[in-house]
């Protein structure tokens, strides 16, 4: 197969041709915060209720994945999580959080991990400190 576009992969100038090609992607977002970290894609949305946070969350998201479609790239569905972050008495009150895209509905998690930092839903630290105690740092 013929490569008619892109650069080889680990070539010095490949990362910021890649920030530069996706340097306008937050601008198809309307109501969520986004930040980008290489290839790394994170969006965010603080709401006063859930079914808000769903529904903005979703939205934005369908223009992530059409604003990706129109600059051919895709999103790895399977690869993309969900995160509501609140404390234990108002996570516990939430009886369903779910955010669709593309006819999928994205797995919740209650952790996941950031740029080397593990991210709790009650944003506490110490998931990640257990797991910083359990490496062998030299």
């Amino acid at each position: 197969m013929l490569i008619q576009f892109g650069v080889p992969q680990g070539s010095v100038l490949g990362p910021l041709l890649f920030i530069m090609y996706i340097n306008d992607l937050p601008l198809a977002v309307r109501a969520c915060s986004v930040e980008l970290y290489a290839d790394d894609t994170l969006i965010f949305f603080a709401g006063k209720s859930v079914s808000e946070i769903e529904s903005r969350l979703s939205s934005d998201l369908d223009r992530l994945i059409s604003w990706n479609g129109s600059n051919l790239l895709t999103v790895n569905v399977s690869k993309t999580k969900i995160m509501l972050i609140g404390t234990h008495q108002r996570l516990n009150a939430v009886n369903s959080f779910s955010v669709t895209t593309d006819n999928t509905s994205l797995e919740r998690v209650d952790t996941f991990k950031y740029l080397g930092v593990i991210m709790y839903e009650t944003l506490s630290w110490k998931e990640h400190v257990s797991s910083m105690g359990k490496k062998d740092l030299f």
